[in-house]
């Protein structure tokens, strides 16, 4: 049965809500993500992500469990050997990214507003290059625009510019 108490209709298969309790979460999740709330929680999420701290914290643990486990993190099956995902999420998940490059909106968030010549948005592209810098050298990209303006827009080792 559905996870949900009072609902007595059969789950989706491979996952744990049925087809109308999962309709009403992500339109709930939606509402939530539209006001700058957490999508999970309903508090306030962090600037430019569609969760708190507390619940993105949470979703990456569990991603890494089912990681570390060897099951796919969104349908938590058995994933494919060396992969995060099962071979139907995984084609899936491709579909949805080709079907939204061919129709010209972002592949991350399906916004239509794309970089020119890229494939995702401002904000999904600026959000990306801030998660690679902290990931790379602990620091955001307001570190690395500050240090780059400090080094008049030339590479730090190269001397070099526009290729940072």
């Amino acid at each position: 049965m559905c996870s949900q108490p009072k609902c007595n209709n059969p789950p989706v298969p491979g996952r744990k809500l049925c087809a109308g309790c999962a309709t009403i979460f992500k339109e709930r999740a939606r509402k939530r993500r539209t006001g700058g709330k957490c999508s999970s929680c309903g508090s306030f999420a962090v600037e430019g992500h569609s969760q708190c701290e507390q619940c993105a914290t949470e979703a990456a643990e569990t991603r890494h469990a089912k990681r570390v486990a060897g099951r796919c993190w969104s349908c938590s099956e058995p994933a494919t050997p060396g992969q995060s995902w099962c071979s139907p999420c995984a084609e899936k998940s491709r579909a949805a990214t080709a079907g939204k490059r061919e129709s010209g909106k972002c592949t991350k968030c399906g916004s239509f507003e794309l970089v020119l010549g890229g494939a995702r948005c401002a904000p999904c592209t600026e959000r990306e290059r801030n998660l690679q810098l902290i990931y790379n050298y602990g620091k955001g990209s307001e570190w690395f625009d500050s240090l780059l303006l400090a080094q008049s827009g030339k590479c730090g080792v190269c001397g070099t510019t526009g290729g940072t």
